[in-house]
């Protein structure tokens, strides 16, 4: 909990990802797989410490089984569906929503806007041959499709259309929201 959260958020919050990060948890065991990705940071936090011990044992099911939470630090105003995440399954609970407040949320280093730059070899290699032969220009690399939020819902490399998942896990980006420019002959994501 305290990787996921500063503990100044509100008692609340970090009740809230308390309860996710378990739920996940929960669920793997009872999958049989104990395999899991969980970044751990050690605390001392009195307030991390409150939230945890007032959910103890509370998980989130549906039918009788623990669901799988998703979670991220901040939504750039409104939740997903599974499908507009690129999440395959049936996940009914995940719902688009509008989420107020964002723009008072503390900025923390894992969670601050960052660039990331790519030479045009850096990006040929970052994308294989997945997307063919293109051109290192707006015309070839571009967003394609975002909603109103300015969540990308489709990005175009050459002639080939990736989601934001396929690009997202091509180049190490950690958002769906983003954008990308041309800077001192390189190309620049913003996210």
């Amino acid at each position: 909990l305290a990787y996921e959260m500063p503990d100044s958020y509100p008692i609340e919050a970090l009740k809230a990802q308390a309860i996710a990060i378990r739920t996940n948890v929960y669920r793997n065991i009872r999958s049989g797989s104990l395999e899991m990705d969980i970044p751990y940071q050690d605390t001392t936090s009195e307030a991390i410490k409150k939230a945890v011990e007032e959910t103890e044992q509370v998980v989130v099911m549906q039918n009788g089984e623990p669901i799988q939470m998703f979670y991220h630090g901040n939504t750039g105003g409104t939740t997903l569906t599974a499908a507009e995440a690129g999440i395959e399954g049936d996940f009914p609970y995940l719902k688009k929503m509008t989420v107020l407040g964002e723009d008072n949320i503390e900025k923390f280093d894992r969670n601050v806007q960052r660039e990331i730059a790519f030479t045009p070899d850096e990006f040929q290699a970052a994308v294989g041959d997945k997307a063919g032969s293109f051109e290192i220009d707006k015309g070839d690399i571009c967003v394609a499709d975002a909603d109103g939020d300015g969540r990308v819902k489709a990005f175009r490399i050459g002639g080939y259309t990736f989601s934001p998942k396929e690009i997202n896990e091509m180049l190490g980006l950690n958002s769906y929201t983003f954008t990308v420019e041309f800077k001192d002959s390189k190309i620049v994501f913003i996210c």
